[in-house]
């Protein structure tokens, strides 16, 4: 991973990231803005603005079928249901932007929620598992869908790729505007 750095104001992220990929480079504190599209929109729009050599993540809730890509302002909203956890890494590199993805089935629970979590922590239970994500903590490793998109980064496994001449300028809303 020479010469890319991650973009994210999210410290937790950066150190999961770190903990997969320990030379990767970050340019923290960056947050930026996120088209209000479907999760590749959103990632490559975000890649875009972030420029050449950079690396940016999104996370998403596909709940009962539907993606939810402003997740962090719709979690009132969630009921108890089926949910994806899904990551997107979208990659900036010499004029084009390519798409890694990472996968973790679940259930939400809106009876567990509490306000002192991270995004959708402390409602969502990975397969496999009776805790949530806030219960599990550091040991959710297994369940990572950041760790199976970066797996795929790894493996120069895209399933999308793009040229960025040919990304048309955002003309929709922004998320939280």
């Amino acid at each position: 991973m020479d010469n890319v750095k991650l973009v994210t104001s999210n410290e937790n992220k950066l150190k999961e990231f770190q903990r997969y990929i320990p030379s990767l480079e970050s340019e923290k504190g960056k947050d930026l803005p996120e088209v209000d599209g479907n999760k590749e929109e959103v990632a490559i729009h975000k890649a875009k603005l972030a420029g050449d050599g950079f690396l940016i993540e999104d996370t998403i809730l596909e709940v009962d079928g539907k993606e939810v890509v402003d997740i962090r302002w719709k979690l009132s909203e969630l009921q108890n249901s089926n949910a994806k956890w899904i990551t997107t890494l979208a990659l900036n590199n010499d004029g084009f932007i390519y798409l890694y993805k990472g996968e973790t089935q679940g259930t939400i629970d809106t009876n567990k929620y509490q306000e002192n979590s991270f995004g959708f922590d402390s409602v969502f239970i990975p397969k496999g598992s009776f805790q949530t994500l806030h219960e599990i903590g550091d040991k959710r490793e297994p369940f990572s869908a950041r760790k199976r998109a970066v797996e795929a980064l790894v493996e120069n496994n895209f399933y999308f790729k793009v040229e960025i001449k040919d990304i048309q300028e955002w003309k929709g809303k922004w998320q939280n505007h």
